[in-house]
């Protein structure tokens, strides 16, 4: 797992989103599948979409802010909000 203290630790879920997103694989499903903190979690990275929930990647708030923050983050939205035009303007503004 990761450096940092515990997946109820807003803090540690912050600087994992900074520093270290890819320890995101392990976080519990109720992380995973949290709109109101992964909306959280994705302004701050994108790439955070990667680890959601799949019902998370339907969620255009969620992916718009996505892939506003990183454009790369559009490869992990769901296929339906790839092909939105919103949502690849915001990737590649």
């Amino acid at each position: 797992m990761s450096q940092f203290q515990s997946w109820a630790d807003w803090d540690s879920l912050i600087q994992m989103a900074k520093y270290d997103v890819d320890s995101f694989i392990y976080a519990p499903q109720k992380i995973k599948n949290n709109f109101k903190l992964m909306l959280k979690l994705v302004t701050l990275n994108g790439w955070v979409l990667k680890y959601a929930e799949w019902e998370i990647s339907y969620n255009k708030d969620v992916v718009i802010t996505a892939v506003a923050q990183n454009g790369l983050a559009l490869q992990f939205a769901s296929s339906l909000l790839r092909d939105n035009k919103d949502i690849v303007l915001a990737a590649v503004a």
